[in-house]
């Protein structure tokens, strides 16, 4: 009897002194050595779709087909139509009380006030603007029905693409990286030169320009190496009429989500990231359209007056600009329509600063004057 009480009381002080270690060891684990970095919290950003732990979308009683209409390659400043079919799954009929656009590139034909029986079907038609950047583009068609306070959604997705064309499309300077190539060649195959790159003479492997003839492919050499602070775009120029300018996304760790920090005070952003005017003339306006969005992911209190515009002005004293319309789109959205006008020729590559009442943020500009 005694033994086995010992045997009991030997295993249980076994147990405490595992407790007590596996205690200890998580303690130590999630407490922070002495002269260790302690990680900074970072802003929390919503969750989407797809995202590890992101709860998926709420199903909408009315179908809608195709969920995402891809439209492929389109472009600069194309209009590619697409068309949905939307059908009332419910047992009730349904009546379409608003249709509206995420924004003004996409135009879409008069569905309001139809009314589907249950199990009837209505087409609708929308078409895209591409704007003259490349890059991908989306856009989105909110249908509202009478009774149902969430609205349906019909998607746009496209590739704008130009006749000279990027591979890789950006500059990759993640990762200390501070140097590399990017191959620019025509789609049409027509020869072309490469006049900058980065704002100064191209540096192009095995190419010559004093002595060789245009070619249809170059190997372009970037080299970001003692910037203290990247822009946003990188810009290529060519003497090829349609694509003046061709930009490229400059890819590092103060161009990602660190860049406009202000955006989480001010509670918007700028839903396109440049401002691509192309190619421009001295003394004649060009006419372009910015679109601010209501930005709020740590769920502080709506700040109601974030799209009360106070000014706009452009960093670069060679342009004018002056405000033709504020066009507040729903609740989160507010269009800027603007007119710039260069007074010299040469290439832009400046910010263009917005203020509300809740701040003011950059948005770049980049064009080429002649």
């Amino acid at each position: 009897m005694n033994g086995m009480h010992a045997s009991r009381l030997s295993t249980g002080l076994l147990l405490v002194v595992l407790s007590l270690t596996i205690a200890s060891a998580c303690t130590e684990s999630s407490a922070a050595p002495t002269g260790a970095r302690v990680p900074v919290a970072q802003p929390q950003v919503p969750q989407q779709p797809g995202q590890p732990g992101a709860k998926a979308p709420a199903k909408h009683p009315v179908e809608i087909a195709p969920a995402v209409a891809k439209l492929g390659k389109v472009g600069p400043n194309s209009v590619t139509p697409a068309k949905f079919t939307i059908t009332n799954t419910t047992a009730a009929p349904l009546t379409v009380t608003a249709a509206q656009p995420s924004c003004k590139c996409t135009a879409i034909s008069d569905i309001v006030g139809a009314v589907l029986a249950p199990g009837a079907s209505l087409e609708l038609t929308a078409s895209l603007k591409a704007p003259p950047t490349p890059g991908p583009k989306d856009a989105k068609v909110f249908i509202y029905f009478a009774d149902m306070k969430m609205p349906l959604i019909a998607m746009l997705e496209g590739e704008v693409e130009m006749s000279v064309v990027a591979e890789p499309a950006f500059v990759d300077a993640l990762k200390g990286v501070t140097k590399g190539t990017i191959k620019v060649r025509s789609k049409d195959g027509k020869p072309f030169r490469v006049l900058t790159a980065g704002g100064k003479a191209p540096v192009i492997a095995g190419f010559d320009a004093a002595k060789d003839t245009p070619r249809n492919t170059y190997e372009v050499a970037w080299d970001v190496a003692g910037a203290t602070v990247l822009p946003l775009w990188w810009t290529i120029e060519t003497d090829r009429p349609d694509v003046a300018i061709l930009p490229l996304r400059i890819r590092h760790e103060t161009t990602g989500f660190k860049w406009d920090m202000p955006r989480y005070e001010r509670q918007w952003f700028v839903k396109d990231q440049i401002v691509f005017a192309g190619q421009m003339t001295v003394g004649a306006p060009t006419e372009v359209t910015i679109e601010l969005e209501y930005f709020n992911p740590k769920n502080a209190p709506r700040r109601a007056d974030w799209r009360d515009f106070r000014s706009v002005a452009v960093t670069d004293p060679s342009i004018t600009v002056e405000v033709l319309e504020k066009t507040p789109i729903g609740e989160d959205h507010l269009e800027l329509k603007l007119r710039l006008t260069p007074t010299k020729p040469g290439s832009i590559a400046s910010d263009i600063i917005v203020t509300t009442a809740t701040g003011a943020g950059p948005i770049p500009l980049v064009a080429k004057a002649k």
